[in-house]
């Protein structure tokens, strides 16, 4: 039976949260008792490294490890409790008590800390509890189950002062509406924040600038979506829209914002679209600019239309911008609208395109115009004739494709005469470091695989 472990000196720590360390090999009457107890004591700069090691960068997980490594024993619990760097990420959900919260967040002492906060309701007690420690969040995430929680919310915690918020982001998600809305926001002006913005529709003025919004199976409609991105314009990097149509969540009304000036979204970099009717986005697409597109990713467009895509006068209105022609191909027609040639986008994903309407490939218009200029291509899923139509684009001798470092092709059947000649114009690709293909039956032929050596992937 081990005998019980003497109590371990309080530890210091310097200005940084960095450890004070000693050696116990220095500490000889210690080492009796050390080897005694019940995990072999390591010297303090070693168990901490160790610590911080397995704790790693703040998140949901980092606090969730802290937590149970501080009940390894007694050593680890006083180099976990008294380092505020291992508490640099609290979450506040719905059956934390303020008391257990507050004590987490005094672990973190006067470090910058990031707050998730998923509040049932925000009683006086939890904003007296937030409002002692607002002045040091750094990342504050909100998230609620709908836009009335969260203005709700907001009303509350916009009486604080949020003086050292770097990141603010807010999440709508509910239990019985599939899908989130999520917004990313900082200040326009760093460490002069003191509120924090009110995402309604239309979102108000706000001293906060909107860096990223994501649409991901949302119940808003489209002229809501576009109200939003209209006052996020200035400043918006990145936009993911992806929601699916159901009933009633299309109304007639949906295909009148394609009337109205265009909108340039200066600052977006990077976009993600995604829908089951490719129709149903062409007056979002066609009302907006994006001169410095650098990133673009579509999927999961397929040939059905949905079920609440109205009949009339809204799909003629559509169909007579480009009378007779599939709806996959009049969605390309307007992104490609939307980018300024030439264009700076260097990354093109294309997943799950398909459309039984269209005879030949949907995406020669799209590979021929940005093709020459991409870095990073990625194929996958989408019609056999596409693998043509990209051996093709790639051999035009008018407008080589020269810069592409990275080509990926995943799940595609690739049958016929054409099979090996997107392989084969590859070779063309002087830059070229990655060529992914997976899985396939039938390979290009040995020789033309032998020409990229260790750049294929197979």
């Amino acid at each position: 039976m081990h005998s019980p472990a003497t109590p371990s000196r309080p530890f210091q720590y310097d200005s940084d949260g960095d450890a004070i360390m000693h050696d116990v090999v220095f500490e000889l009457p210690d080492q009796r008792c050390l080897q005694l107890s019940p995990i072999f004591r390591l010297s303090d700069d070693v168990l901490y490294e160790l610590v911080m090691s397995l704790v790693g960068e703040p998140s949901r997980e980092s606090f969730k490890c802290a937590v149970r490594l501080a009940h390894v024993c007694r050593l680890w619990r006083s180099i976990v409790v008294h380092g505020p760097l291992f508490w640099r990420y609290i979450p506040w959900n719905r059956r934390d008590s303020p008391e257990t919260v507050e004590s987490f967040l005094r672990l973190s002492q006067d470090r910058p800390v990031t707050l998730a906060l998923k509040p049932p309701v925000l009683s006086n007690h939890v904003v007296d509890v937030l409002g002692r420690h607002s002045r040091r969040v750094s990342t504050l995430i909100l998230t609620v189950a709908d836009f009335l929680c969260l203005s709700s919310a907001l009303a509350g915690l916009s009486t604080l002062r949020w003086t050292s918020l770097e990141r603010y982001q807010a999440v709508v998600k509910s239990d019985f509406i599939p899908g989130t809305f999520t917004a990313i926001s900082s200040p326009a002006k760093p460490h002069s924040s003191e509120s924090l913005p009110r995402y309604d529709v239309p979102i108000g003025p706000s001293n906060f600038s909107i860096t990223t919004l994501s649409f991901n199976y949302t119940a808003l409609r489209l002229d809501q979506i576009f109200r939003l991105i209209e006052t996020a314009q200035p400043t918006l990097q990145c936009l993911k829209l992806y929601f699916q149509g159901r009933e009633g969540l299309i109304p007639r009304h949906h295909w009148r914002l394609i009337h109205g000036p265009t909108l340039d979204l200066p600052a977006l970099r990077s976009m993600e679209l995604g829908y089951d009717d490719a129709l149903s986005l062409i007056p979002l697409i066609s009302r907006i600019r994006l001169p410095h597109l650098e990133s673009l990713s579509l999927h999961d467009f397929g040939s059905a239309p949905a079920h609440d895509t109205p009949k009339g006068i809204g799909r003629k209105h559509i169909r007579s911008l480009h009378p007779g022609v599939p709806r996959l191909t009049q969605l390309l027609t307007a992104v490609i609208a939307a980018i300024p040639i030439p264009s700076p986008m260097t990354a093109l994903r294309l997943t799950h395109l398909y459309d039984s309407q269209e005879p030949a490939s949907a995406l020669v218009p799209l590979l021929a115009t940005f093709g020459p200029r991409l870095r990073s291509l990625h194929l996958s899923n989408c019609a056999s004739q596409d693998l043509r139509a990209l051996g093709v684009c790639m051999s035009s001798a008018k407008r080589p494709w020269r810069k592409l470092e990275r080509l990926v092709v995943h799940d595609m059947d690739y049958t016929g005469p054409f099979e090996c000649l997107w392989v084969r114009q590859s070779q063309k690709c002087r830059k070229l470091k990655e060529l992914d293909l997976k899985p396939y039956l039938l390979l290009p032929a040995m020789e033309v695989l032998e020409c990229f050596a260790e750049t294929v992937k197979v």
